[in-house]
């Protein structure tokens, strides 16, 4: 696993700065990258977010695991997603089973859902709750 000074360098690199660049990017000298990369300082909150502003992967200089991207997400498939997390746990239900399904019974074109909404791919939402 790449130490964090290694991360630090390997996103500035894969934004396409250089030190000097990277360093007046996140506000701090030269030197002080400098010292960033080479392991020798631990860069402040500051430094993490100037460069999350100019598009390093900030978690993942943290953590050494890549932030989930939006790329390739549309604007329609954004709201589906903002929608699902404000919806009831019977909306929730219905659109998994929605999605889930291999295909509509023969002849249909929609799928109707009854009940309570108390149940989650047919487990009581309640059930660990004694």
């Amino acid at each position: 696993m790449l130490s964090l000074s290694e991360k630090i360098r390997e996103e500035r690199k894969r934004l396409g700065f250089t030190q000097v660049q990277f360093a007046e990017v996140a506000g701090v000298q030269p030197t002080t990258q400098v010292n960033y990369e080479k392991g020798t300082r631990v860069p402040d909150a500051a430094y993490l977010v100037n460069i999350a502003e100019a598009g390093a992967d900030v978690l993942y200089i943290l953590t050494g695991n890549r932030a989930p991207t939006l790329d390739g997400i549309s604007n329609d498939e954004l709201e589906i997603v903002r929608l699902y997390r404000a919806a009831p746990i019977a909306v929730k239900a219905a659109a998994y089973g929605a999605l889930t399904s291999s295909e509509l019974p023969s002849g249909a074109s929609t799928i109707n859902v009854s009940g309570t909404g108390q149940r989650v791919a047919g487990r009581d939402f309640h059930e660990n709750k004694k």
